[in-house]
C-alpha cells in the first residue's frame, strides 16, 4: 500500500527587507536576543509579531523575561515589597523566640529597605534579572569595605532564597554574576594590607599586664576572662553566676553565638577578680537581671541591644567602649584593636601548647567535622594544659627568664 506522503509548511517570505524577525519551521516569526530564540507571533500575522517584538524587545535586552514583566503589569504575582515584608515576618517570630538577635532583624530590616528602594517596591520578584540586581550593588556607598559590601549581598540573597524556597515564587531568582561576594583571595589580600599598615591585631604580655594594672571590677576580670579562655564581649556580658563554680575553680559556660560547650578552669587571678566585681555590684534595675555576674553602675547588663516600635535599633556595649577608652588613655591604641583582640592573643598563645583541638573547646569554637561530632567531651588535662599554657606565657615567662640567664 502506497505510503501517504507528508505535508511540508512552506516558510513565508518575509514582509519587506528589513524586517527583523525570521520564520520558524514550527510557524512563529523569531529573534535570537542575548543568546536565546524568542517567538513574537504566528505566521499569518506579521504585523502583530512585530508590533510585539518592537513592545518586548528592550526588556528582553535588559535582562528580564517579558512573560514576567506581562505578568507584574496585570497585577499578578510577588512584588518586591510583599516578598521583603513576608521574610521579615517570618524573622520576627525568630527574633520573639530567641533564635535571632534583634541586631540581626535590624540588619535585615534595612537590607529590605535597600532592595525596594533600588529595585521597586512594586517591580515584580519573577521578572527581576541581573541587571537588576548590578543596580542594587551600584547602589551601595562606595565609601563601603569589601566586607561590608559581601555582608549586604548575602543578607539581600537570603531574603529572595527564603520566598522561593517557601514557594512564594515558581523558580529561584538569577543574582547574575555580577552580584556575589568577593573571592576569597581579595580579602586576604584586603587583610594582607591593614594588617601592613596597623599591624596585628594582638597585644604583647607587657600591654595586658599593663591593662590589668590599671583597671578594676567588672573590667578587670572580663579583661582576664579575655585572655585566659578567648571571652568576647557578649560573653562577658552573659556570664552567669550558675555556670560558675568557683569550689572548683571551673566555669561551665557554652558559648552564645556558636552554641558550642566550654568548660575550663579558673585562673587564680580571674575566680578573685569575678569575685570581687560581684561583691561590688550595682542592684540590678530588672529582676531579669539579677543573676548576671557583672552590671554597669546603672544596674543594667553590659551590653544590650533595643529594637524600637519605629524601626530604630539602640545597642550599647560598656564592654567595648570602656576597654577602649582605657588603651587611649594607656597610649597603647591602634585602629582596630578592641577588647575583642584579647581572644584573638588567646588563640595566638594557645596554639603554641600544641592541642588545637582543646584550644577551640575552650574557645567555644563550632567543630563540624566528624571527630568532633562524635567527641562527647574533652579531658580536663588537655583544656588545663592550653589554659595554664597561655598563664605561663602572661605572668611567669619573665620569671624563667631570668632563671635562664
Amino acid at each position: 500500500m502506497p505510503t501517504k506522503a507528508k505535508s511540508v509548511r512552506r516558510k513565508p517570505n518575509k514582509p519587506q527587507a528589513d524586517f527583523p524577525l525570521f520564520p520558524h519551521t514550527r510557524g512563529y516569526w523569531c529573534k535570537k536576543i542575548r543568546g536565546k530564540q524568542w517567538n513574537f507571533g504566528r505566521w499569518d500575522d506579521p504585523e502583530a509579531a512585530l508590533q510585539k517584538y518592537l513592545d518586548e524587545k528592550d526588556i528582553i535586552l535588559a535582562g528580564r523575561d517579558p512573560r514576567a514583566v506581562g505578568a507584574a503589569a496585570t497585577g499578578e504575582g510577588l512584588t518586591v515589597q510583599e516578598a521583603c515584608n513576608y521574610f521579615l515576618t517570618a524573622k520576627e517570630v525568630d527574633t520573639e523566640s530567641g533564635r535571632l538577635s534583634q541586631r540581626t532583624f535590624k540588619e535585615y530590616l534595612d537590607e529590605c529597605k535597600l532592595i525596594c528602594a533600588a529595585l521597586g517596591k512594586i517591580t515584580h520578584v519573577e521578572s527581576l534579572a541581573p541587571p537588576d540586581f548590578q543596580l542594587l550593588r551600584k547602589s551601595y556607598p562606595k565609601s563601603w569595605g569589601i566586607k561590608t559590601v559581601d555582608g549586604h549581598i548575602t543578607r539581600s540573597k537570603t531574603v529572595f532564597k527564603y520566598v522561593y524556597e517557601d514557594g512564594m515564587i515558581e523558580r529561584p531568582v538569577n543574582f547574575g554574576n555580577g552580584f556575589k561576594r568577593a573571592p576569597k583571595k581579595l580579602h586576604d589580600r584586603m587583610r594582607q594590607q591593614k594588617k601592613a599598615e596597623r599591624g596585628t591585631l594582638e597585644y604583647s604580655r607587657d600591654n595586658i599586664k599593663l591593662i590589668l594594672e590599671n583597671t578594676t571590677g567588672w573590667m578587670k576580670a572580663c579583661t582576664l576572662l579575655g585572655i585566659q579562655a578567648g571571652f568576647g564581649n557578649e560573653d562577658c556580658a552573659r556570664l552567669t553566676v550558675n555556670v560558675i563554680d568557683f569550689d572548683k575553680g571551673w566555669i561551665d559556660y557554652g558559648r552564645g553565638k556558636t552554641g558550642q560547650d566550654r568548660h575550663f578552669p579558673m585562673w587564680p587571678e580571674t575566680a578573685e577578680a569575678i569575685k570581687e566585681a560581684m561583691s561590688k555590684r550595682r542592684v540590678p534595675k530588672m529582676e531579669e537581671h539579677d543573676d548576671l555576674c557583672f552590671l554597669t553602675s546603672h544596674g543594667r547588663p553590659l551590653k544590650h541591644e533595643i529594637l524600637n516600635e519605629n524601626g530604630s535599633y539602640n545597642r550599647t556595649d560598656n564592654v567595648g567602649v570602656s576597654f577602649i577608652k582605657l588603651l587611649r588613655k594607656l597610649e597603647i591604641h591602634r585602629p582596630d584593636l578592641s577588647f575583642y583582640s584579647l581572644r584573638r592573643t588567646f588563640a595566638t598563645v594557645a596554639q603554641d601548647a600544641g592541642d588545637a583541638e582543646a584550644k577551640n573547646y575552650v574557645m567555644g569554637h563550632s567543630d563540624s567535622s566528624m571527630p568532633g561530632l562524635y567527641r562527647q567531651r574533652m579531658s580536663a588535662p588537655r583544656i588545663e594544659k592550653v589554659v595554664g599554657f597561655v598563664r605561663t606565657w602572661l605572668f611567669e615567662e619573665d620569671v624563667k627568664m631570668r632563671q635562664d640567664t
